[in-house]
């Protein structure tokens, strides 16, 4: 749960372009003083029905990041701005509804854009923010891009959305909220058009399907933004309700956060380096060049290694290949960050609150240029788990007996899809240490690849574990939307090994996926035949004045 102290002072208008809506300034009390803006300015959106007063998870979570706790600024908020967090209020109107009511929104959404530029006049002209970011929940996400036009998409550095579907509305009752979705799935003509990010639940989310809620190439190009999935966000790890997305801690925590990061610079690829680092799994790893404490040599018995560690014994680390004549040169990784639950007889998450932020470890894939060096590593802390080879293997293949740290294995044969449910049964041995680890890695579309990110966790204990993606093959997406093949990664440590693994497709669990995920077609379908019936029976009672039971 999250704490917070909100105020909100209400915007004057010279002339203001709605009776119907408004704009406030949020106010974290005994944080932000004074109601005078001179920092970034963020204008929040609410979806269907939503309350303006939503803002105030994430803008009070940024005020306490930005100023710190009790006794100074902390160090990396430094070169930051403050963030001035403006919501608007559109009368708790259902949005999802009615086309006409989106546009009306789009249209105060754009005056707001520029009042709120307007707000920081009183600052010297170099000090003055030429530019907003917009933050949405819900429906609010389609209003803020239909409120991106020729008019306002200098004005506008990034629109980051929550639990939106962008791809296709909730509800389709008329024309015109297919012709709002042709617009802003239209590619941008403006090269200087915003960053665009949207964060999904999952399949927690039962209000909106998540499929929609991915980004797909005709939406965005890589490199102008993409779609992640709140279970393989670092540190969350989990799928997020449709309403908890906007106050629950660690999405709201992350969310303050990136938007403080891309306060520190201007450069529009800096900003997307920022949402990819803390909301990707995955990165560079970059090699540091001084001598640590603790260091510790072992023979390469494979090009490809593993190491898992502790958060901490990975601030700090060098790796280098060494030949047998003592010349040793720099090696690139890649760093991922995977969840470590230290109670393996709770369920994972844990329900309602994810898991804690301290269980995490790490695991650097290295890749070397041959197998008969020496793989030296040094750290700043001990306490690094283990290291192996990195391998993949296709499922019907032999596999050695050598330990693997990271295990891929692909299963060329399996059909996924948004709708298809695997189940995997996994045996291990006697475990000492750290229960291995599964990552699922969506296999997504074609018009997906590239700009939405889907993966899931599941500790490997004595549970069956059942898959489930979004993004592998959405029902409504063109020709060519269909994924074959399913690809497992196994993380794990030589003190407790994955030792058997069987997958099959579950198909009551396919049939019971269906009905939560189209429930209204469920309904609509018996609704419309009714009304069908009911529409003949009275034609045929005015025409000849009795019911017709044959």
């Amino acid at each position: 749960m999250s704490w917070m102290m909100p105020s909100y002072r209400l915007m004057d208008w010279p002339h203001k372009p709605s009776k119907r809506y408004d704009l406030y300034l949020y106010r974290e009390q005994g944080w932000d003083i004074g109601d005078t803006v001179s920092g970034h300015p963020v204008i929040f959106i609410p979806g269907n029905a939503g309350s303006y007063q939503q803002v105030r998870s994430i803008a009070s979570s940024a005020s306490h990041q930005f100023h710190g706790e009790p006794g100074g600024q902390e160090e990396d908020m430094v070169d930051a701005k403050k963030l001035d967090f403006f919501t608007v209020d559109l009368n708790e109107e259902f949005s999802a509804f009615d086309a006409r009511t989106l546009r009306e929104q789009a249209k105060f959404i754009q005056a707001c854009i520029t009042r709120v530029i307007q707000e920081y006049d009183h600052l010297d002209t170099s000090d003055r923010p030429q530019q907003v970011t917009l933050l949405a929940h819900s429906m609010g996400g389609i209003v803020a891009r239909l409120a991106i036009d020729y008019s306002t998409t200098n004005l506008v550095d990034v629109v980051f959305t929550m639990s939106t579907p962008h791809l296709l509305p909730p509800l389709t009752l008329e024309y015109g909220m297919d012709d709002i979705y042709r617009t802003i799935n239209v590619p941008p003509k403006s090269s200087n058009h915003p960053l665009l990010f949207s964060l999904c639940g999952g399949i927690s989310d039962e209000q909106v399907v998540s499929d929609s809620c991915a980004l797909s190439a005709n939406v965005v190009k890589p490199g102008d933004g993409f779609a992640a999935f709140t279970t393989g966000v670092p540190g969350v790890w989990t799928g997020v309700d449709h309403q908890a997305m906007v106050w629950c801690h660690q999405i709201r925590w992350r969310v303050a956060r990136i938007l403080l990061d891309m306060t520190k610079s201007d450069d529009r690829g800096t900003k997307l380096l920022v949402a990819e680092r803390w909301l990707l799994d995955n990165h560079a790893y970059s090699p540091k060049h001084h001598d640590l404490g603790y260091q510790r040599t072992l023979p390469l018995s494979n090009p490809n290694m593993t190491l898992i560690g502790q958060p901490g014994s990975a601030v700090d680390m060098r790796i280098r290949q060494c030949t047998q004549k003592g010349e040793c040169v720099e090696l690139s990784a890649s760093r991922r960050v995977l969840p470590r639950p230290t109670n393996h007889e709770a369920p994972f998450p844990l329900p309602g609150e994810g898991i804690k932020p301290d269980e995490a470890m790490f695991a650097i894939d290295i890749a070397t240029t041959k197998s008969s060096d020496t793989l030296s590593i040094e750290t700043g802390a001990s306490d690094w788990l283990t290291i192996g080879e990195s391998k993949t293997y296709v499922v019907g293949r032999h596999a050695n007996d050598a330990f693997v740290s990271h295990v891929t294995l692909d299963f060329p044969k399996f059909q996924t899809g948004s709708l298809r449910v695997q189940k995997v049964a996994a045996k291990v041995g006697d475990c000492k240490g750290s229960r291995p680890m599964l990552r699922y890695d969506t296999r997504s579309t074609d018009q997906l690849r590239a700009t939405t990110h889907e993966s899931r966790f599941h500790p490997i204990n004595s549970d069956t574990i059942y898959l489930h993606a979004h993004s592998a093959a959405a029902p409504f997406l063109p020709d060519g939307s269909s994924s074959r093949g399913l690809r497992l990664e196994i993380y794990q440590t030589s003190d407790c090994v994955v030792n058997q693994i069987e997958v099959s497709t579950d198909i009551t669990k396919i049939l019971a996926k269906a009905v939560s995920r189209y429930r209204m077609t469920v309904i609509a379908w018996p609704v419309g035949w009714a009304a069908i019936v009911i529409l003949w029976q009275m034609t045929t009672f005015r025409a000849s004045g009795g019911f017709n039971f044959a």
